[in-house]
């Protein structure tokens, strides 16, 4: 049981960090810097789909997997020049992302909650997070605000929120006897 504590601590600790610099980068965004940040992105998977296209036919002999490398370089071509073109629905896209990965990460929590056997207070905490984070999610998955300016605001808030809160749990989180 001590290990799958030490688990659960390390998954919150982790979790809690990521969401931690993901508030601060999200909370002093501007729209201009998502934009640009965006296009880069665009960018790098099409240069390095079309590396992986060409790589793909270089070794066409000497590789099995041939096919995949080829779907694989090509949809990241593609996936890149949507990002280029598309680059504000990308953004909303993105944000439904986030919406996706909050909810699964709640569902973590909320399952680590009932597992728990330790502490109610820690318990009704990790309850409360999961809930919480759960709610964020849905918001976001289901309905993205035009601003994203605005939205990465309010997802730097609460991520930051929500990674102190992790943190906080995988530090008071302790394995019962």
């Amino acid at each position: 049981m001590e290990n799958k504590v030490k688990n659960y601590r390390s998954i919150l600790l982790i979790n809690g960090i990521i969401a931690l610099i993901f508030g601060l980068f999200a909370l002093f965004a501007t729209e201009a810097l998502l934009i640009t940040f965006a296009k880069y992105f665009g960018l790098v998977l099409v240069i390095g789909g079309g590396i992986g296209v060409f790589a793909a036919i270089s070794n066409k002999k000497n590789n099995k997997d041939y096919v995949f490398s080829m779907i694989s370089s090509i949809l990241s071509v593609l996936i890149g020049l949507f990002i280029l073109i598309f680059t504000q629905t990308s953004l909303e896209i993105f944000i439904i992302i986030i919406g996706i990965w909050a909810i699964v990460i709640a569902a973590s929590q909320l399952w680590i909650s009932f597992k728990f056997s330790g502490d109610s207070s820690q318990k009704k905490i990790l309850l409360f997070n999961g809930l919480l984070t759960l709610a964020f999610g849905v918001i976001l998955f289901l309905k993205p605000v035009q601003s994203i300016v605005t939205l990465f605001s309010i997802v730097g808030i609460l991520a930051i929120v929500f990674g102190v809160v992790l943190i906080y749990l995988s530090i008071i989180l302790h394995p019962t006897k």
